[in-house]
C-alpha cells in the first residue's frame, strides 16, 4: 500500500513539474518584466504578446506626418493615457515592408505601455503600503514617471528602419536622461539596439553591424569618436556657437574602456552615418544640453570611416553603398 501511495505521489509530482515547466516556457510578458528578455532579444511569441497588449490597451492620437529625404513618410502614434509615443510608417515604396516595420513598431509601443503599467502598479502598491498618518508618503514619484522629448525616425529603407527616442525619467529630486536608438531589421523581423559585450564591462555590439568588444577595437572606436567631437567643438567655437562649446566641455570622455559601453552611449542609424550619443555629462548639464540643437552630441560618424569595425553581412552591404 505504501509503495502504491509513493507511486501516486511520483505521478502527481511529475505532473506538477510538467505543468510548471509548461508555464515557465510560456511566461509571455513576464519574461520582459523579469528581465529574462528584452525588446532586442524578443522572438515572435513575445513580439506578438507586446502587439496584442498595445492593441487592447492603447488609445492613440495621431501626430503630423514627417518625411525623410528619400521620401519615406512617418508619423507618431501617441497613447493619450501614458503620453508615450512610437512611430509608424505611412509611406514607403514596398508596401509589404511597410507592414513589417509597423508590426515591429507596434511591439515597441506595446513594450513602452507594459513597462509603464508595471511601474504604475509598483507605485500604487508602495503608496498604499507606506500610507501613514492620513497621508501618502512624501517624495514618491508618481505618473507620468517619464517624458519623451524627442521621438523620430532617422533612417528607413526596405531592409532597415532606425529611430531614436530621447527623454527624461522623473526622480525624487532630479531627473535621469534617457536615450534609446533602435533598428528594425525587416528581413529578420527583429529589433536591435546597442548591447553589452559578454563577460566584460566595456565595449559593445550593435545588431548585425558592430562587434566592438576587444581592447584594440574599443580604443580605436573611442579615438575616432573623440577626434570627431574635437572637430565639432572647433567648428562651433569658430562660428560663435557657445552652447555647443559649453556642452562639449561638460561631456565626460569615453576613452576609458568601461565608459565606452551601453551604460554611457547609444547608437542609431542616419542616412550619412551612425549617430553616437554620449550620455556621460557632468551633473545638471544634461538638462541644458541634451534636448537643445547642439552640434557636438550626437556625433554622426560616416559609414566609410566605420568600415573597419563592421561585420560582413547585409547591414554592412547596405550602409556602405
Amino acid at each position: 500500500m505504501a509503495s502504491v501511495r509513493f507511486l501516486g505521489w511520483l505521478v502527481a509530482a511529475a505532473s506538477l513539474i510538467s505543468a510548471v515547466s509548461s508555464i515557465t516556457q510560456a511566461k509571455g510578458l513576464r519574461d520582459l518584466l523579469e528581465n529574462h528578455e528584452t525588446i532586442s532579444t524578443a522572438k515572435e511569441a513575445l513580439l506578438a504578446d507586446l502587439s496584442a497588449y498595445y492593441r487592447e490597451h492603447a488609445r492613440v492620437r495621431l501626430g503630423r506626418e514627417s518625411r525623410l529625404a528619400n521620401g519615406v513618410a512617418w508619423r507618431l502614434f501617441k497613447d493619450v493615457r501614458t503620453g508615450l509615443s512610437a512611430p509608424r510608417l505611412t509611406w514607403m515604396p514596398d508596401r509589404d515592408r511597410l507592414k513589417i516595420a509597423n508590426a515591429l513598431f507596434e511591439a515597441v509601443h506595446g513594450e513602452l505601455l507594459v513597462r509603464y503599467e508595471h511601474q504604475d502598479i509598483e507605485y500604487r502598491t508602495h503608496k498604499l503600503h507606506d500610507w501613514e498618518d492620513g497621508r501618502a508618503p512624501y517624495l514618491m514619484v508618481g505618473p507620468p514617471f517619464r517624458e519623451q522629448v524627442k521621438v523620430a525616425v532617422t533612417y528607413a529603407s526596405s531592409r532597415l528602419v532606425s529611430y531614436v527616442e530621447m527623454g527624461m525619467e522623473y526622480r525624487q529630486i532630479s531627473f535621469g536622461l534617457e536615450v534609446r536608438g533602435l533598428v528594425l531589421d525587416l528581413d529578420r523581423g527583429r529589433i536591435s539596439t546597442i548591447e553589452s559585450c559578454k563577460g566584460r564591462e566595456g565595449g559593445f555590439w550593435f545588431g548585425e553591424l558592430f562587434d566592438v568588444c576587444d581592447d584594440e577595437a574599443i580604443e580605436r572606436f573611442g579615438s575616432l569618436w573623440e577626434s570627431k567631437v574635437g572637430t565639432a567643438m572647433k567648428m562651433a567655437r569658430a562660428r560663435g556657437d557657445e552652447l555647443s562649446v559649453q556642452c562639449a566641455e561638460s561631456m565626460g570622455g569615453l576613452v576609458l574602456a568601461e565608459r565606452f559601453s551601453p551604460f554611457w552611449i547609444d547608437l542609431y542609424l542616419t542616412p550619412s552615418g551612425v549617430a553616437v550619443f554620449n550620455r556621460y555629462w557632468i551633473p545638471n548639464s544634461a538638462k541644458f544640453c541634451a534636448f537643445d540643437d547642439i552640434t557636438v552630441n550626437p556625433i554622426v560618424i560616416p559609414y566609410r570611416e566605420l568600415e573597419p569595425f563592421m561585420k560582413s553581412g547585409p547591414w554592412r552591404d547596405e550602409l556602405l553603398k
